[in-house]
């Protein structure tokens, strides 16, 4: 059976998660997720991405790794280059950031907070 959603209920239901609980994600959650993922659209069907799902000992370690590169301010190496956005939406990129970091009392001057942050 197919399943039909209204395009405002998609829009209106979308939310961006930034903080993660540490209760592992049940396996058959994880198969759904991934089967719809790989039937997702992409563009000019090019379809970019790569799954790579972990768990214990092995998300520890990717983890760790992470945390070191982000200690050390490691180059970041991006899968796809950052997009070169006119001014007029890298200004508001800049000032959403501004606003981001001042209601985490993160000062401009302040480093070491604003890499811990990250």
């Amino acid at each position: 059976m197919r399943k039909t959603m209204d395009l405002l209920e998609a829009i209106e239901g979308r939310i961006s998660i930034r903080a993660y609980k540490t209760t592992p994600v049940p396996k058959e959650n994880l198969v759904k997720l991934l089967e719809a993922a790989r039937r997702s659209p992409s563009w000019a069907n090019t379809q970019p991405w790569e799954f790579a799902v972990l768990g214990g000992g092995a998300i520890a370690e990717v983890k760790r790794r992470l945390e070191q590169k982000v200690a050390e301010n490691a180059v970041s190496v991006p899968d796809m280059p950052w997009p070169t956005l006119p001014d007029k939406y890298m200004d508001r990129q800049r000032e959403n950031g501004k606003q981001v970091f001042a209601t985490l009392g993160l000062a401009r001057e302040d480093k070491e907070k604003r890499r811990q942050w990250m």
